[in-house]
């Protein structure tokens, strides 16, 4: 460092003495030649000097430290599951370059309080003479399940010193082999679902070519219901037909299931009014009505159904979708135009004259003369999908919750939580943790992750409340290319709290079962990573999640189910590694308003996030009912700045 810092300022004198005074070419050459011999001298000197430096013998600095101690490369995790925990840990300083580390000893106690005697029950591996600073593995006494171990590391360095780390350091082990206690997978039950099941759809097309295919009770692009009207595979009688089909994870079926493929094909071809050779251009009106699990089928407004099919259960409204195929050498090309959907009271739920050339409300298609066509002259399938469901009575994000008691003073307690989708937990009014998108993205087939809590604090004498919200994540929401249902089409919950108490009395443990409640017509009407949220403060329910609550009718016994219905691996693993939390907070770098209500919020970097959005009281009370929608991206689609799309 001392012969880096003499040389810099030997070559910034000459630099400044050269542009200072005026020289010719053979003083200028002179100049150097003599500043490379005083150069080569003052490193020979620098050189002798750092050669006599004397090291000290004393204890080492007092700006070293022994900081960042980390288990599994985690700071005080909790929920391990493993014989032999990894342990690291960084040593720093300051002051002082050149310090490195010869030896450690870990030394690990069942207790604080043993650790700070220096009984180190659980282990000590003496002084051992490495410069290794990360996995080294535990070599103690057998670790118990669900308990909490102490541990510190005293570090030699090549000073001559030895330095402790004082940061409090823990980690504490999960399940194991102890099991979950009888706790059970639960989901909303399906049975109160609460959607709409009674509708009708009415709808205007055209067949450009072959046939067209309406699709509705759509979840995704693989598990939906279509209706085709077909005039291509029956032209040799010049008859339409319309044939019904079900798409159930990806997989095709004529029905009934029970007819070899072939289904209930119908002849409509008096019912639209046009054989296969003048059906192609014209205009025809359908109307299908859903009562529950029995489809109707009317053409042109008759009032004869043509045909009546019995599904056997319920069929929820969902989306609606249209579909293009190119088979057998025919290729499936319409147009749509005027679809209302209404309940069974005739109110509209959703109406469609695809009049705006830019807002279709359609995934895909294009808009053709005031209509929403479906299908090209290409090869392969492709489904044009509802932008958005009809937001109905119980499609909420399920809220899930249990009342218990506690009646001893307490001295722990852990929650140990897992999900199919996501979860976040309350207790007793109070979100549980810091985390987000527990339990994470793993292959849920194989592995399923589960996180645990210290919530001893949260906990009160008497009446207690264990609750909380599922979210669909990438379990079965929309995923990048993949789509929605991935790997089920439910979120799901499983967890369990487990209460000791200082007298040593029997422990209270809560357990998700059949005894705990369902409400799916909360504030979150919708979620999705790549769809985004819907939220309805309207529906907000004030202390839903805390004791003294009381639960009216649209709380319902939650669904029990089990991993292999879910798809998922039979035993969830520990936590590995750390979970997502926030790390930061940004503040807006810039606002503009190109147009009246439509704002721009520049935060001037990219970043992965959640907003914070607060509205003063007097506007949402003049606003009630009003929608704000926020739309994230990390440019604009256009150079005017208008953010439109």
């Amino acid at each position: 460092l001392l012969t880096v810092r003499i040389v810099n300022i030997l070559y910034r004198s000459n630099r400044l003495f050269i542009e200072s005074v005026p020289l010719t070419i053979k003083e200028v050459f002179k100049v150097k030649r003599f500043v490379k011999k005083i150069g080569s001298t003052l490193l020979a000197v620098c050189f002798l000097l750092q050669a006599l430096v004397v090291m000290p013998n004393a204890a080492s600095d007092s700006n070293t430290a022994i900081e960042n101690l980390r288990v599994e490369y985690t700071k005080n995790p909790m929920g391990l599951e493993c014989d032999s925990p990894r342990f690291g840990w960084q040593m720093t300083n300051s002051s002082e370059r050149n310090v490195e580390q010869k030896s450690y000893r870990i030394m690990v106690a069942s207790s604080s309080q043993n650790l700070q005697n220096q009984e180190y029950d659980m282990w000590d591996s003496g002084k051992i003479d490495s410069g290794e600073s990360v996995d080294i593995s535990y070599e103690g006494k057998e670790l118990e399940a669900c308990k909490r171990y102490y541990w510190q590391v005293m570090v030699w360095d090549n000073k001559g010193g030895s330095i402790s780390s004082t940061e409090e350091a823990y980690f504490e082990t999960g399940l194991c082999d102890t099991g979950w206690d009888n706790a059970q997978w639960i989901q909303k039950n399906e049975l109160d679902d609460g959607g709409i099941t009674s509708y009708t759809i009415d709808l205007d097309f055209i067949i450009d070519s072959a046939n067209a295919g309406i699709a509705f009770g759509a979840k995704d692009s693989n598990n939906f219901f279509m209706w085709q009207v077909n005039s291509y595979d029956f032209r040799a009688s010049k008859a339409v037909y319309l044939r019904p089909h079900i798409k159930q994870s990806g997989n095709w079926t004529v029905l009934p299931p029970t007819s070899g493929g072939f289904g209930p094909e119908v002849n409509i071809t008096s019912a639209i009014g046009y054989d296969s050779d003048n059906v192609i251009g014209k205009s025809v009106h359908m109307q299908i009505a859903v009562d529950n699990g029995v489809i109707k089928t009317y053409f042109n407004n008759s009032q004869e159904p043509v045909p009546t099919y019995n599904y056997g259960s319920v069929i929820p409204l969902e989306k609606i979708a249209f579909r293009h195929n190119t088979d057998h050498n025919a290729t499936e090309i319409a147009r749509y135009d005027n679809l209302v959907i209404k309940d069974k009271t005739g109110s509209i739920l959703y109406e469609n004259d695809f009049s705006d050339a830019n807002s279709t409300g359609f995934v895909g298609g294009t808009w053709k003369d005031g209509m929403l066509q479906v299908g090209q002259q290409t090869t392969g399938e492709v489904f044009v999908l509802q932008e958005t469901a009809v937001v109905t009575e119980g499609s909420s994000a399920p809220m899930l919750r249990k009342e218990f008691s506690c009646n001893s003073q307490i001295e722990s307690a852990r929650i140990y939580a897992t999900a199919a989708g996501l979860y976040e937990l309350y207790l007793n009014g109070k979100r549980v943790g810091e985390d987000y998108f527990n339990p994470g993205w793993t292959d849920y087939t194989k592995r399923l992750m589960y996180q645990t809590f210290d919530v001893t604090e949260y906990l009160q004498s008497g009446e207690n409340v264990l609750a909380a919200i599922l979210g669909k994540g990438w379990y079965c929401g929309n995923i990048a290319h993949v789509g929605e249902n991935r790997y089920g089409t439910e979120p799901a919950l499983m967890a369990k709290l487990v209460v000791n108490y200082t007298d040593g009395s029997t422990k209270t443990t809560v357990v998700t079962d059949n005894s705990w409640t369902c409400n799916t017509n909360g504030p979150i009407t919708d979620n999705n990573f790549l769809d985004g949220e819907k939220y309805d403060a309207s529906k907000e329910i004030p202390g839903w999640n805390a004791p003294g609550y009381v639960e009216n009718s649209k709380w319902k016994p939650v669904k029990v189910t089990t991993a292999a219905k879910l798809k998922i691996a039979d035993s969830p693993e520990a936590q590995i590694g750390e979970t997502v939390q926030q790390v930061a907070e940004l503040t807006v770098k810039a606002v503009t308003e190109p147009k009246s209500k439509a704002f721009i919020y520049d935060f001037g970097q990219n970043f992965a996030g959640v907003v914070k959005l607060e509205l003063p009281a007097s506007f949402t009370t003049t606003h009630k009912g009003v929608t704000i929608r926020l739309r994230h991206g990390e440019m604009l689609n256009d150079a005017s700045g208008t953010g439109d799309d």
